[in-house]
């Protein structure tokens, strides 16, 4: 009975090497088949696995994507004419937003207060003579606000901040060193900071550190910023830290007086999903004289997608169907 315990040991330890070699062969072979058509794939991230690979938008513009941990984490532009604008539609409202404060800063409120501006169906468009952003690019120019990004992925909105605020500081989070390499690597970030950063100028500073640690060192600290952006990915609950009262505060410390709080939020505008947003609201409401979401699936509230919630002291001219809270006692 000893020899055939012994026996089925043996084989069952045997099969188990065989299981984990065919493994082992069977992830070699996808890691070739994969380079070999054009994409990347790292073993180990913090987060698991990175795939790189080019693919097209619906537009057929050449893009480029980072997959972690099965997960798409980023999406920039690959044509060089291109390259610094933001795929995503998210980003494109955090952009807005950007330009809104940088209207407000640099016009002490007049233009960010033009009228009209409340009335419309969004944050603004550049090419309306009423709207806040009509004077945009002169006044992103001008702007020499300094910006905080928490997770930094492909590095998108420290990419477009460099290349479109020629006067701004921009400094990026990310906690993972090895995507801070991949970023460097394949999505052109030092290529953005070479092309519009002046010789020994350091616009861009890259602290890989753990978001919510970091803001509270600089809440500690006293340092100020006029924009924070939380755009973390760590797996479904990527914005846990700063959905508490906790939280809040201490980014409310971190913004100057006219400063703007942007974080994209995972989740649904409806439904059972919605429970990151809720809480992300919960966190801001009582700390915050204005509060706006901005959905990026309106048509589809019950999808979970990337909203932006937007939280300040001061009032900006969003849409009224965007506003959750509004404090007529503030500015």
């Amino acid at each position: 009975m000893h020899n055939i315990l012994t026996f089925l040991q043996s084989w069952a330890m045997i099969a188990t090497w065989i299981s984990l070699a065919v493994v082992v062969v069977s992830l070699v072979v996808l890691a070739v088949v994969v380079r070999l058509k054009g994409a990347h794939f790292y073993w180990k991230t913090m987060f698991g696995p990175a795939l790189i690979f080019d693919s097209t938008d619906d537009d057929n513009n050449a893009i480029r994507l980072l997959n972690v941990g099965n997960k798409f984490q980023s999406v920039c532009y690959v044509s060089p004419d291109k390259r610094w604008d933001l795929a995503c539609i998210y980003h494109q409202y955090m952009e807005q937003l950007i330009e809104l404060v940088a209207c407000k800063q640099g016009a002490a409120g007049g233009v960010a207060d033009a009228a009209g501006a409340d009335a419309g169906g969004g944050t603004g468009s550049a090419n309306d003579s009423a709207s806040p952003l009509a004077n945009t690019n002169a006044q992103l120019a001008a702007w020499s606000g300094h910006v905080l990004v928490i997770g930094g992925g492909g590095f998108s909105l420290p990419k477009w901040l460099l290349a479109h605020c020629p006067h701004a500081q921009v400094t990026c989070v990310e906690i993972d060193p090895r995507i801070i390499e991949l970023a460097r690597e394949h999505f052109f970030v030092d290529e953005a900071c070479a092309q519009f950063c002046a010789e020994g100028e350091e616009r861009l500073h890259v602290v890989c550190d753990d978001g919510w640690k970091y803001l509270q060192k600089c809440a500690a600290e006293g340092t100020r910023f006029d924009v924070i952006i939380n755009d973390a990915f760590g797996g479904a609950r990527p914005l846990i830290a700063l959905n508490t009262h906790d939280g809040a505060q201490a980014l409310a410390a971190c913004l100057t007086p006219n400063g703007v709080y942007l974080a994209n939020c995972i989740a649904a505008l409806e439904g059972s999903h919605r429970k990151p947003l809720d809480a992300a609201l919960e966190g801001c409401n009582p700390v915050f004289s204005h509060v706006y979401v901005i959905g990026e699936d309106d048509d589809e509230p019950r999808v979970i997608a990337n909203n932006v919630l937007i939280a300040s002291q001061v009032h900006y001219p969003l849409a009224p169907a965007y506003c959750i809270k509004e404090d007529d006692d503030a500015n």
